[in-house]
């Protein structure tokens, strides 16, 4: 297990690495916890994933609550967290993301998650809460839906887009990198939830 802490645009950002099935379930807790701390409405989680061309799944797990970020490294994972799956499968959190339904199908290629179907699509969720249909689209990226809500999204230029997601041991960047867009839609979401 590694923690890091990323600042993110002037914000501390704690993050944890896990690569172990039994490491999960203690930051799991922790991202639950973090639940108390945060205005949102719902409880709310930026969900993310990292793929490699050459691996049919996700390589990373990323959900982020807050400046709380969880990076699990299924690639690696002995067994997939019971913890995580009960957390995915939980009703009263609201998950988001850009490409949810893409991601989602990446994350069932573990026969633990059948039947997973959390997760709210960031640009549906500002459509309705905008009241602008054209946000609910395959065309419209967290840039765009970032400025609808008045925040910048620039993401890292330091890091190649294409990062060795399946390597042991990340950089400070990689990692800064890796949660970026989680952190970004979490930071959207919360924004829109806001408006209501």
């Amino acid at each position: 297990m590694c923690r890091y802490e990323i600042e993110i645009q002037g914000v501390d950002v704690k993050v944890s690495i896990v690569d172990r099935a039994a490491l999960a379930d203690a930051h799991i807790a922790e991202l639950r916890s973090s639940f108390e701390k945060l205005p949102s409405v719902a409880p709310l989680v930026a969900f993310d994933i990292k793929c490699i061309p050459r691996y049919n799944g996700a390589a990373l797990l990323i959900l982020c609550a807050g400046t709380c970020c969880l990076i699990v490294q299924l690639y690696y994972i002995d067994s997939f967290p019971e913890s995580v799956k009960r957390f995915l499968n939980d009703q009263n959190v609201c998950f988001v993301g850009v490409g949810v339904k893409e991601k989602l199908s990446k994350l069932r290629h573990w026969p633990q998650m059948c039947g997973c179907k959390t997760g709210v699509e960031l640009g549906h969720l500002a459509a309705r809460v905008l009241k602008k249909p054209n946000l609910d689209n395959d065309g419209c990226d967290l840039v765009e839906l970032a400025s609808e809500v008045g925040l910048f999204y620039g993401e890292p230029k330091s890091v190649n887009a294409f990062s060795d997601w399946i390597a042991r041991v990340f950089s400070h960047e990689q990692v800064k990198h890796a949660i970026y867009d989680a952190y970004a839609s979490y930071r959207v979401a919360d924004s829109l939830l806001s408006l209501l």
